[in-house]
């Protein structure tokens, strides 16, 4: 029978797997508006070849170094890379234990506490990369209006004279 303690512990886990799947999906989500800005810009000079199938296959920490490619926000950047070893540790090893480990209610709750204080880290981390989606997002929304006006600006002008 599963100790309350255990219990803990294994929510705790999820939750914080469930924080890092957010981290990894908003990150896909700002790579994926970034290509789409330097497909907008670029595309009459040169093609611009990654889509969202790319992004899908990327782990966290090929995300981070991407992101950090695209992204001028230091303090987000170093901060994604101290949780990607997190993350991996917490993917790979949380569930690593002795019998012993198991059953020290004390031991438990110590492993607890740290996870939470992971997935409190990757939150922070995941409200930050929202921050910086919407910047990029609104910054979409901009090119494509002034790409509009632009291409309007031709109709709008046919059969006028110029002297």
């Amino acid at each position: 029978m599963r100790k309350a303690s255990q219990t803990k512990y294994q929510d705790a886990v999820h939750g914080a797997l469930e924080r890092f799947q957010f981290v990894e999906e908003i990150l896909r989500v700002y790579l994926d508006l970034a290509i789409q800005i330097a497909k907008l810009e670029l595309k009459p000079y040169f093609p611009v070849n990654l889509t969202k199938k790319d992004l899908s296959k990327l782990s966290l920490g090929r995300l981070t170094d991407m992101f950090s490619r695209f992204n001028g926000n230091t303090s987000l950047r170093s901060d994604l890379r101290k949780i990607t070893p997190e993350r991996n540790h917490i993917a790979h090893q949380s569930l690593l234990f002795t019998l012993g480990e198991l059953e020290d209610d004390a031991h438990m709750s110590e492993r607890t506490a740290e996870i939470n204080a992971i997935a409190q880290r990757a939150k922070k981390v995941h409200e930050a990369l929202l921050d910086e989606r919407w910047k990029l997002q609104r910054a979409l929304v901009q090119l494509k209006a002034s790409r509009r006006r632009a291409q309007q600006r031709p109709e709008r002008d046919k059969g006028k004279r110029y002297v």
